[in-house]
């Protein structure tokens, strides 16, 4: 979990670097990978983020 100041922050770092490598990877590596971006000025407890984690690769796979 990672928390940004500012979207253009985030993106800088999403599409850059070591980041960007896994991320060119991931399906290779896991079937279930998601994201979920929650726009908050303070990071959400670890059980929130799961849960929204979860419901997320719920609608994936039903979709």
């Amino acid at each position: 979990m990672t928390l940004w100041k500012t979207k253009e922050e985030m993106e800088e770092f999403s599409n850059s670097g070591a980041h960007l490598k896994a991320m060119q990877k991931i399906n290779h590596i896991s079937q279930d990978f998601v994201t979920v971006t929650i726009d908050s000025y303070n990071l959400i407890p670890w059980r929130e983020a799961v849960v929204l984690l979860e419901q997320k690769s719920k609608s994936k796979k039903s979709a």
